[in-house]
């Protein structure tokens, strides 16, 4: 009966009791902790490799269908799910290339590239890390400020300042770049338009 008693005990310690927290630690999506006896630790082990090689796999799948490949900003996907989830207290900006098809036109695709991958760079550094730059399409640029309101106007107007300063620089042997830009705040009662 001791015997038995003692055998019972092992199995609960060693299987039973991993198994439990290993079906809690699944459930709630977390790699389980190596416990019990040593194939439970062998299967938590082997279990946690394929947990973080699809947790990586996962984010990869993920920055790659909210980014845009050619300039590393959020795409229009992104933008667009971003929009519908937080409305309130954002300020929309948005960008347009000017004569963006003259680019391609007299200096090759090439060139438009690196004019768009000069354009989303100039953006990001501008402004906050908080804030949402993003490539919607083709030329155009949007940056979505989060917790923004209409006060922020003179901010708003240096960053686009320090965008229009970087895109001038000609030192990288580019073409001159400027932009349009609309300006709009989420609340219906602020006003809106170009800064």
């Amino acid at each position: 009966l001791i015997l038995v008693l003692i055998t019972v005990i092992a199995l609960y310690r060693t299987i039973m009791r991993p198994l439990g927290s290993y079906m809690e630690s699944i459930r709630s999506n977390e790699p389980l902790e190596p416990v019990g006896s040593y194939e439970m630790r062998y299967f938590a082990k082997g279990y946690n490799a394929i947990f973080e090689e699809n947790r990586q796999r996962t984010e990869m799948l993920r920055e790659a269908a909210e980014h845009d490949s050619l300039t590393g900003l959020y795409n229009r996907s992104a933008f667009d799910r971003y929009i519908l989830t937080n409305p309130q207290n954002i300020a929309l900006i948005i960008f347009d290339v000017d004569h963006f098809k003259s680019f391609n036109d007299m200096h090759g695709h090439n060139m438009g590239d690196d004019v768009l991958k000069k354009v989303a760079s100039s953006i990001s550094q501008s402004f906050r890390a908080n804030d949402h730059a993003v490539r919607i399409g083709g030329d155009e640029f949007a940056v979505i400020m989060t917790e923004t309101g209409p006060e922020l106007k003179e901010t708003i107007a240096a960053m686009l300042d320090n965008v229009k300063r970087l895109l001038s620089d000609r030192s990288d042997g580019m073409p001159e770049i400027t932009l349009s830009v609309g300006v709009a705040f989420s609340n219906p009662k602020d006003e809106a338009g170009i800064i």
